[in-house]
């Protein structure tokens, strides 16, 4: 009460208890200070499973998280986490992570493309269908499977805007890709931290991209090939189109 006055605007806990933990709280708080709503808002959530058996540390089934990122990425297992309602179980398995991880890496390529093209898109309008897509999926008890669903709604609009080619109609684009922005920061996606380390690189493989394109111009295919393996080899793809050239990590 001292630090936190008579009554709370969100209590938080898992599913498990609600009874007889909470159910305990609320009436010894209400019955000692004599006034109703102990708590504004309950959110329980499920427990994370891994076999259908709640993860705990006397069941001895706990996968550390810092495991997972090692294994995987911290974006993967928030887009994890995120993919299931904050109210639901979660049933861990390796293939989910997986598809996580897959779904994590065609976000940041995506947004990466973009910033290739247009460079910075800090400033400008936002996309209002989908900030309102967006915001109504986190108003319906922070619906978040919604709200990621949206985000790769963006991801999708960017890539066929990609694909037709951007050519002088940058503003659209520029507008999702902002959008798609807000949405990652909202959800805790490291996509930003992504997109700073991916600057230095960025230039650099500007570079290899034009030495090999002047390769080409002189016809010196099988060298031009040679650092397009080389590349390849540490885990970067070049990808030819009718625009040019653009890189991305495997």
């Amino acid at each position: 009460m001292r630090e936190l006055g008579p009554n709370f605007d969100i209590h938080a806990g898992g599913v498990d208890l609600v009874f007889p933990h909470h159910e305990n709280e609320i009436a010894q708080s209400e019955a000692y200070l004599g006034k109703p709503e102990f708590a504004r808002i309950w959110m329980h959530w499920g427990s994370v499973q891994l076999s259908q058996k709640k993860m705990s540390k006397s069941e001895g089934n706990v996968l550390p998280a810092r495991e997972a990122i090692e294994r995987y990425s911290a974006g993967a297992v928030r887009l994890f986490l995120l993919n299931s309602s904050y109210r639901s179980p979660i049933d861990y398995a390796e293939s989910r992570m997986a598809e996580s991880q897959t779904a994590f890496k065609r976000i940041e390529t995506s947004l990466s493309r973009v910033f290739q093209k247009l460079g910075e898109v800090d400033e400008g309008p936002l996309d209002d269908g989908l900030m309102a897509q967006f915001s109504g999926a986190l108003n319906a008890d922070f619906n978040t499977p919604a709200a990621v669903a949206t985000l790769h709604d963006a991801v999708s609009l960017l890539n066929e805007i990609m694909a037709q080619g951007i050519g002088t109609g940058t503003e659209r684009p520029a507008s999702i890709c902002r959008t798609a922005l807000i949405f990652t920061s909202v959800l805790g996606l490291p996509i930003r931290e992504a997109q700073e380390e991916h600057g230095l690189l960025d230039r650099l493989m500007t570079k290899v991209i034009q030495w090999r394109q002047e390769l080409r111009k002189q016809k010196h295919f099988e060298m031009a090939d040679s650092i397009r393996d080389d590349v390849s080899e540490i885990g970067i793809l070049l990808e030819d189109s009718v625009e040019g050239t653009t890189w991305r990590r495997k």
